[in-house]
């Protein structure tokens, strides 16, 4: 899907009026970052039981993180340099 953009690299917004049955079309259409939103509650006719999403109005954001090994090198440098937050104040949980 991608090769049928316009950088190649996928959009960064889809509209998704369809829904279950064109998603997983829209998601190889975006590109890196990009958001979806689907447009309606009801699932497309033919599409199998089972819909995931239901009749749930939500939003689904799937973050990038480090490895594993970056992870573990970035603790064991804050434990060798001693790095601690610097804390401008602290509020009672009442208040928080």
């Amino acid at each position: 899907m991608l090769d049928h953009t316009k950088n190649g690299h996928g959009v960064e917004h889809v509209l998704e009026a369809v829904g279950m049955a064109t998603l997983a079309r829209s998601v190889h259409a975006a590109a890196y970052n990009a958001r979806i939103t689907v447009i309606g509650a009801m699932p497309a006719p033919g599409v199998p039981a089972g819909n995931p999403f239901g009749t749930s109005y939500l939003s689904i954001r799937k973050i990038a993180v480090g490895s594993r090994a970056d992870f573990e090198a970035m603790n064991r440098s804050i434990a060798e340099h001693r790095m601690r937050p610097v804390i401008d104040r602290v509020f009672p949980f009442d208040r928080a």
